[in-house]
């Protein structure tokens, strides 16, 4: 379902690409067709982010619910759990994770345009890949606004911070990966894996919507 055919790595400051034309055009209009409703989802508010999930972790019933109850997500879920894993680090190359034990899943999520925002995080280190896919019609998200995928350098590489602790002023912005349709920023987790989004400056009622796939060790 996805195709990491035309994945571009970067390696500075950690191994991060994007993939575009990431999916059939006919598949992707579906999933902004039945996208889950943000009533669905779980407020996981904070000091560290402002967003909305729905996923295994995150209200599991109506997560549950939204899959079966639509083949389109029936499939997607099915494929996350069966292929993508050696999709993904077929695409990686020598930047896959080492031979082991890995599960994936896949959350959908969700953040408010105006105000929303993940402040720098480097990921739990459980997670080993992480595929954040814009669900986004064309032309309807103003770069303006945000959104974005922020890749981060610490500006002093000796200080110890931490995840959602920290503010963006402690990074230099390496490069930012827009919030654009049929795409997806590709990552390896490492200690210095730092990334962000936001905070963001759209209007009211308007949604950053996505997909987010992660590998994980399992054991």
């Amino acid at each position: 379902m996805i195709s990491f055919a035309a994945l571009k790595m970067l390696t500075d400051p950690y191994p991060v690409g994007l993939a575009t034309t990431l999916m059939d055009p006919v598949l992707y209009d579906q999933m902004l067709e039945v996208f889950p409703p943000e009533s669905l989802f779980k407020q996981m508010g904070g000091d560290g982010y402002v967003k909305l999930s729905l996923s295994e972790v995150n209200n599991l019933s109506e997560y549950r619910a939204m899959i079966v109850s639509h083949p389109l997500w029936a499939t997607f879920h099915t494929y996350v759990k069966r292929v993508f894993i050696r999709h993904v680090f077929e695409a990686l190359h020598q930047h896959a994770p080492a031979a082991g034990r890995y599960s994936a899943r896949f959350e959908f999520s969700s953040m408010p345009a105006q105000g929303g925002l993940i402040k720098p995080h480097t990921d739990i280190a459980s997670k080993v890949v992480t595929v954040i896919i814009p669900i986004v019609q064309p032309g309807t998200w103003a770069p303006a606004w945000g959104g974005g995928t922020d890749i981060l350098r610490p500006k002093d590489a000796g200080r110890e911070l931490k995840s959602y602790k920290v503010d963006l002023a402690e990074f230099d912005k390496v490069t930012t990966f827009e919030f654009e349709p049929n795409q997806a920023v590709v990552f390896v987790k490492t200690d210095n894996s730092w990334h962000s989004v936001g905070p963001m400056q759209g209007p009211p009622g308007a949604w950053r919507r996505s997909l987010t796939l992660n590998v994980e060790r399992s054991g």
